[in-house]
């Protein structure tokens, strides 16, 4: 009660007054029997933060590393109550968050990430028929074997061309690069 009406930290209290005080000993490893070290609170929040179920982001895989939490929760309140039931000792709610952060989760999946066939159905403007109709499986493709080597080549050399074109070429030469005349004297004509 002093500590919340004063707006000081138990630690402040505690490491201000002198250490050989037997009282203040006391309760300092009073303290450390009452309540797990943040390490074991932390683990059991990865711990919890692993089990649930998450999928990458679907569109947007090329931009986000995010893991999304599959819809079972409506909010992160939702999801820090679930965590709060399953552990005794729980982090707080800001600590909760940011290592739901740094893990790189969230809950909400993004709006672009979805695509048009399902915000449609979701809007209402298709019908459960047509959404249905647009999940089947779509057919396998045939069988067909390409050839390795690739189609055939429609000619086995360069074609010729006319000599007024090649003297056209070689006059370029004077405005090009040196490394582009040996090209221009290889043609064939």
């Amino acid at each position: 009660m002093f500590l919340a009406t004063t707006g000081l930290t138990q630690w402040f209290v505690l490491s201000s007054f002198d250490e050989e005080n037997e009282s203040l000993s006391e309760m300092r490893n009073d303290q450390s029997v009452d309540h797990p070290p943040v390490n074991l609170k932390l683990k059991a929040l990865r711990e919890f933060l692993d089990s649930l179920p998450k999928m990458p982001s679907h569109y947007c895989r090329k931009d986000t590393k995010k893991l999304y939490v599959e819809p079972l929760f409506k909010s992160y309140a939702d999801l820090y109550e679930e965590y709060t039931k399953q552990n005794i000792q729980s982090m707080s709610r800001s600590s909760f968050m940011k290592e739901i952060a740094s893990m790189g989760i969230s809950i909400f999946h993004p709006r672009k990430d979805r695509c048009d066939i399902c915000c449609s159905f979701d809007t209402g403007n298709i019908g459960q028929d047509d959404f249905a109709d647009d999940w089947e499986l779509l057919p396998l493709p045939r069988n067909d074997v390409i050839p390795v080597n690739g189609p055939d080549r429609l000619y086995s050399s360069p074609l010729k061309i006319k000599q007024s074109k090649y003297d056209d070429l070689q006059s370029l030469k004077s405005v090009l690069l040196k490394d582009a005349h040996a090209f221009y004297d290889n043609l064939p004509h």
